[in-house]
């Protein structure tokens, strides 16, 4: 061990130095040395054998050749013996020498010609010396035996020498002046390893001159299947052997294409690791005082493996090609190596160094300083290197995580050099580390910043952008780092290990953070690993909170549920602190601290789908072991102002996580009303009940436990304190004034003696569920008065301005979750209704009143009422809030029933006996399609159109029609209406009118145009004469005349009988004006022409005691004016064949003042 660990504290020049360091290298050199001291000894045995029998020795062949044997234990032949004198110098020559051992017939020396001159004064000082020694195509067989032996020639070399022989033999060889080897041929067996071909080396030359201090040697060698090519030139000064500071020189080496996988095994077994592939270099050196001052090798690799273990799995090297430069200062016994743009590629596995690579030895020191590496070759090559061998957990885990990226200026200091190598200092910058994550280690991208590590320490500077941290352990996905930096130390404490990061600073678009981390790494494995986490952020973006929970220790629905609630808001500051046993997290058990704590200040928490979201509210959120709180205030739930808010989970880790919400709230109604007729307590299935609203203030207590993977089976406490609330229900009903607490849980509401007021008259209203359960039936009985202001929604403006008075009423409301049906009934006693028969009534009067309503959808909502044999109504009310209202309607004036309107169809049908159009366009003429509302248009309930804007269908049956202070009998008659349009299409049949009519009849518009069979115009009565007289001034106004457009088959007026008749009439702007007017009778045409003026001012005419006048341009052809005037009212008056009359006629007044009496003429009579 002694021995071993001084060749260590050798630096590399020492080495050098003495280049008989290596055993293979020793060995093989000796086993050369005894090759040349032989043939030395065999030179210096022909000289003395010269000295004696020179110059006829030739004839001694044979005692020599005995003398030879015996010496060494070998028969040896000589073919030839020459000897000659070169002048003084003697020589001689010998061929064929043979050397075998005895009883073998292979020969283990064979030496095919000698050829040498004697140095005859070193000879007679007893110095066996050769000026010049030549052997030609010698033949050696060198074995190593199985007892470990060596046998050169034949001759027994023995395993060891002592050094003292070694340095002899060294120093007789380096004594001679000139020894020359051509063509030698050497074969190498070893005979320990059987398995082991023999090496064959077929043509070796040697040159050794000595001159003087100066040696020269020169060897060129063909090693066969070892190397195409050796060379080695050598020249050294002083004495090699009186130690290194002794000599000087150049030694240059070149080897071609070695194979490594040939290397005999005498060599290969000292080497510590099996090697293939070709390796070629070629080098320079310069020595002084025995070390290298300045030198260069050019080193070339092809295919080069490099076994790692027994089961021969290699380190693969790409063909590669290096130069290396070194150089020192002898006197301090420093050196430097260099080696500019190194790259050693790995092929299996890959791994490459970069740069230059520098090792400095100065002052003791040993420095080794490389340009980059390529931190992903190192996992594969660790692996590689421990395959078939158990690794320590720590090298599984750097495996494991795969480390990418490069370690650039990388710096190995040994301050005491290979003597204690433990005593290392590695530093290097770190640029674009990556890591993928393994167990609870966190994988990283983009991690640069500067190292320093030794034995019990180090440090770390993290400073990078764009940075990634990946901890599948805690979240499902990587977090973000626009910046990074921390500085970290580590010491070896003990068995244990301490990590310190302090100073973190990280960045991202969601959030900044700082804090501190302390890590203990017990040294042993089955403790775990204490870690210490102090972490405080801000700037935060709430909607992107879910990124940086630790999802993964949390149940999957909770994880959904996080993401899913917190919308927005900002985080304006937060704190992370987890102390205790990394094994342990996230410590269930309170084996350690885990708290995350955020405030988010305008924060949206969308924490249930189809639950009102919480908005603008500040929260504080916690994570504390498995629990998280979130308090809040200020914001809203619903429209409501939360006055506080607790938002609790038990347990993260459960499977069944249940969400505890407790809050007080203040605001709208409005919102309270939506929430609990279209929100998430309906039900799934439930129906929404449109056109419910309210108006007021409330305030709402409630206690939610929801259980989020089953949210059906909530519990849910709470109440609602109404302040003068205002409540709207489908069909414009209002029950204001609304107090009193109304509690409720998931399974019932109730309430006592809820007082307000509905329909105009105070109501008192009892809330209760009769079955409680979940969505169960929700019953509201209410008794009352109304009065007719409050019954417009239900009955239209028009109707209900006819009502006065009041009623009493009692109903009953059932919510379900189908919908909502009501009930109302009233006998109307007290109520008067001056609208025309047979609708008019005294308030003493009792008409049973009954109203049902459902109300289950926005398109399905209906209401039926009937006052029995008198009015019947079916109506359907759809529409959202703020627009909702009368959608269809068709109400039965009479004793029949109507069914139920179409979609749009709003429509009046009459069944009467008697009818009085002219009361009944009064009165609906009254309406102007105001919205449904209180009396003067305002509203109460939406923007839907007014029932008589929206009728679009008149039809019925009377059998007496009374219209234009006329009785026209009998009649049926159906109109309807485009949306939107004023005017009437239709058709009648009856006594007086029968065809098909168009007609408007509004402020803006009045027409008729018509199409009849007949017109029957009667006489007014004497009562609707007296009403004509008094209403005619304002009837016959200019602007209350319709345009006028009728084309009737047969025509009579009163008593006149006009045939056919074409008339088109306009309204001017104070009269009338006749634009076309045809009467054709089979005895008589009669012609307006021109543009007759009917009403016009009295100016016109020559009369002054009227205000208006009618005057007519006309011509009239009679055939038979007897019969002509017996149509006209006039029988028997004159006797005549045929007449035609051309010219005008006028009276004072308009139509409504025509007589005979009247009429004045100014015309042709032929």
């Amino acid at each position: 061990m002694e021995e071993k660990s001084s060749g260590n504290n050798r630096s590399l020049p020492e080495l050098a130095k003495s280049w008989l360091w290596c055993d293979p290298v020793r060995s093989t050199c000796r086993r050369f040395l005894y090759i040349l001291l032989f043939l030395l000894l065999l030179a210096a045995l022909l000289v003395a054998a010269v000295r004696i029998w020179f110059p006829g020795a030739d004839q001694y062949k044979a005692q020599l050749e005995s003398y030879l044997s015996g010496l060494t234990e070998q028969n040896v032949t000589i073919g030839h013996l020459e000897t000659r004198f070169h002048g003084l110098t003697p020589s001689f020559t010998a061929s064929n020498v043979v050397l075998r051992e005895h009883g073998q017939a292979q020969p283990s020396l064979l030496l095919g010609a000698v050829d040498a001159d004697i140095d005859v004064l070193a000879l007679l000082r007893g110095k066996p010396r050769v000026k010049r020694l030549v052997v030609e195509s010698p033949s050696l067989i060198v074995q190593r035996l199985q007892d470990g032996r060596f046998v050169v020639g034949g001759i027994g070399v023995g395993v060891r020498r002592k050094g003292g022989d070694l340095k002899r033999t060294l120093a007789r060889l380096l004594d001679q002046k000139r020894v020359e080897l051509h063509n030698a041929h050497i074969i190498w067996r070893d005979l320990k390893n059987p398995d082991a071909s023999a090496l064959v080396l077929p043509d070796v030359d040697i040159t050794f001159i000595r001159d003087g201090k100066v040696h020269t040697l020169s060897l060129n060698a063909d090693a066969g299947a070892l190397t195409p090519h050796i060379k080695i030139l050598a020249t050294i000064t002083g004495d090699v052997l009186a130690g290194p500071q002794a000599w000087d020189g150049d030694i240059n080496v070149q080897i071609e294409a070695l194979n490594l996988s040939a290397i005999p095994p005498v060599i290969a077994e000292a080497i510590p690791v099996k090697m293939d592939g070709l390796l070629g270099f070629k080098a320079e050196s310069r020595w002084e005082k025995g070390g290298i001052v300045s030198g260069s090798a050019d080193i070339e690799g092809t295919g080069v493996g490099i076994g790692l273990n027994d089961d021969h799995n290699s380190i693969r090297l790409a063909d590669f090609s290096n130069r290396l430069q070194w150089g020192g200062r002898v006197a301090e016994n420093d050196w430097e190596l260099v080696s500019r743009g190194f790259d050693l590629p790995l092929q299996q596995p890959q791994i490459h160094l970069g740069g230059d690579l520098r090792l400095l030895r100065q002052q003791g020191k040993l420095r080794l300083s490389l340009g980059q590496l390529e931190i992903k070759s190192i996992s594969p090559f660790l692996d590689a290197l421990y395959n078939g061998r158990e690794k320590t957990p720590a090298l599984n885990k750097l495996i494991a995580i795969k480390p990418q990226g490069r370690f650039r200026n990388i710096e190995l200091l040994l301050p005491q050099g290979l003597q204690s190598p433990d005593l290392f200092t590695l530093s290097a910058s770190v640029d674009g580390f990556h890591s993928h994550p393994y167990e609870k280690i966190p994988g990283v991208k983009g991690i640069s910043g500067s190292l320093s590590l030794s034995k019990l320490s180090g440090w770390f500077s993290l400073n990078s952008k764009q940075a990634l941290l990946d901890y599948p352990h805690l979240f499902s996905q990587p977090i973000k780092l626009d910046q990074a930096s921390a500085e970290s130390r580590w010491r070896k404490d003990g068995d244990n290990w301490l990590v310190s990061v302090q100073n973190v600073r990280v960045k991202n678009e969601d959030i900044e953070a700082d804090g501190s981390v302390d890590v203990a790494l017990p040294g042993d494995y089955s403790i775990s690993p204490r870690l210490k986490l102090d972490v405080s952020y801000r700037n935060g973006r709430g909607e992107h909170a879910a990124r940086y929970f630790p999802d993964r220790i949390m149940s999957p629905k909770l994880v959904k549920w996080l993401k899913q609630s917190i919308k927005a808001g900002k985080v304006t500051q937060g704190s992370v602190k987890l102390e205790g046993p990394v094994r342990a997290f996230p410590f269930y058990h309170d084996e350690g601290t885990f708290i995350v704590h955020a405030d988010i200040a305008n924060v949206t928490l969308d924490y249930f789908p189809g639950w009102p979201p919480v908005k603008n509210s500040d929260i504080s959120l916690r994570f504390s072991g498995p629990a998280m709180t979130i308090t809040g205030s200020g914001g809203t739930f619903a429209e409501q102002t939360i006055r506080y808010a607790n938002v609790f989970i038990a347990d993260l880790k459960a499977k069944d996580n249940h969400l505890r919400i407790q809050g007080e709230l203040t605001g709208p109604s409005a919102a309270v009303a939506d929430f609990l007729t279209s929100g998430p307590l309906r039900g799934k299935n439930a129906k929404p009940l449109h056109g419910w609203s309210a108006s007021g203030e409330g305030d709402t207590t409630l206690d939610l436990d929801l259980p989020l993977s089953k949210p059906s089976a909530l519990k849910l406490t709470g109440y609602y304190l109404p302040r003068d609330v205002t409540l709207r229900i489908p069909g414009g009903i209002e029950i204001t004034h609304l107090n009193n607490r109304i509690e409720f849980t998931e399974n019932l509401v109730q309430c006592n003696n809820l007082t307000g007021k509905m329909l105009g008259g105070d109501v008192s209203i009892d809330i209760s569920t009769p079955k409680p359960q979940r969505f169960a039936e929700v019953l509201v009985e209410a008794t009352g008065s109304a009065d007719p202001e409050h019954l417009q929604s239900f009955l239209g403006e028009t109707i209900s301005s006819a009502l006065s008075g009041k009623a009493a009423w009692d109903g009953a409301v059932r919510i379900t979750r189908q919908g909502v049906k009501m009930e109302i009934n009233s006998d109307l006693k007290g109520l008067a209704s001056s609208a025309p028969a047979p609708l008019n009534k005294p308030a003493k009067a009792r008409w049973p009143l009954a109203l049902k309503s459902s109300f289950a959808s926005n398109e399905n909502d209906r209401t039926t009422f009937s006052i029995k044999s008198r009015l019947y109504g079916n109506m359907v009310f759809s529409g959202k809030a703020g627009n909702y209202g009368l959608e269809s309607a068709k109400i039965a004036v009479g004793s029949s029933r109507g069914g139920w309107p179409g979609k749009g169809v709003v429509e009046v049908t009459v069944d009467a006996k008697k009818l009085d159009a002219d009361a009944w366009l009064d009165f609906f003429a009254a309406d102007r399609g105001k919205p449904a509302g209180k009396p003067g248009g305002k509203k109460t309930g939406g923007k839907k159109a007014g029932f008589a804007k929206k009728l679009n269908r008149i039809s019925g049956k009377t059998g007496q029609l009374h219209v234009w202070s006329r009785e026209f009998g009998a009649l049926d008659f159906a109109f309807e209406r485009k949306a939107g349009s004023s005017v009437w299409s239709g058709s009648t049949s009856g006594d007086a009118i029968d065809g098909k009519v168009r007609f408007a009849w509004s402020p803006r518009s009045k027409m008729v145009d018509a199409t009849l069979k007949h017109l029957y115009w009667p006489k007014p009565g004497r009562a609707d004469r007296v009403k004509e007289k008094k209403e005619k001034k304002e009837k016959w106004n200019a602007g209350n005349l319709p345009d006028i457009k009728l084309v009737v088959l047969e025509t009579r007026y009163e008593q006149m009988k006009l045939g056919k008749m074409n008339l088109v009439m306009k309204p001017g702007r104070s009269h009338w004006e006749i634009h076309r007017l045809d009467l054709t009778r089979p005895d008589m045409t009669l012609k307006v022409t021109d543009r007759a003026v009917v009403g016009g001012p009295a100016a016109e005419t020559a009369s002054a005691g009227k205000s208006s006048a009618t005057h007519l341009n006309m011509k009239l052809k009679s055939t038979d004016v007897a019969a002509t005037l017996a149509a006209l009212g006039y029988p028997d008056q004159i006797v005549a064949r045929s007449a035609d009359v051309d010219g005008a006629i006028y009276w004072q007044g308009g139509l409504e003042d025509f007589s005979w009496a009247i009429l004045n003429a100014d015309m042709r009579v032929e």
